[in-house]
């Protein structure tokens, strides 16, 4: 592959990056997003659907109840899928802190984690760990 390949490869992929391509808080913050409360975060989860991509690279969905359960299913980056089911609650500030119990073929793995939402626009994005500026955001697909 010569150079002007490689840097036509390369614009290829920036061009195709989301428009709302924010990588951390910070950005979203300053795009203009804002956190949502835990009022605003009690109205959008409870029977809905959420899906996007997962922090190593795949792909993740997840429906939660009114209970403060979900059921979903998380793939990897290599189309490895697995179901997943848990609990999910909201602190009083807002943070969303999630119990999962994904099943692949021969055991189960329990992950607990807690962040954010932010809303910018009309889309959604999830804090992977905490709210600080610094930290990671993936869109989410928000359906009722």
């Amino acid at each position: 592959m010569n150079k002007k390949s490689i840097t036509t490869s390369l614009l290829a992929g920036l061009i195709s990056l989301p428009a709302w391509g924010q990588a951390t808080v910070g950005e979203v913050l300053d795009a203009g997003g804002k956190a949502l409360s835990k009022e605003e975060v009690m109205a959008l989860l409870p029977g809905a659907n959420t899906s996007g991509p997962t922090a190593g690279g795949g792909q993740m969905s997840r429906n939660f109840k009114g209970d403060g359960t979900f059921t979903g299913n998380v793939g990897t980056q290599m189309g490895k899928n697995a179901p997943q089911t848990g609990q999910w609650k909201v602190d009083d500030n807002g943070s969303v802190c999630v119990t999962s119990n994904t099943q692949f073929r021969e055991t189960s793995a329990t992950n607990t984690s807690c962040g954010f939402f932010y809303k910018l626009g009309s889309k959604y994005f999830a804090a992977v760990e905490g709210g600080e500026r610094g930290s990671r955001v993936l869109e989410r697909t928000v359906s009722k």
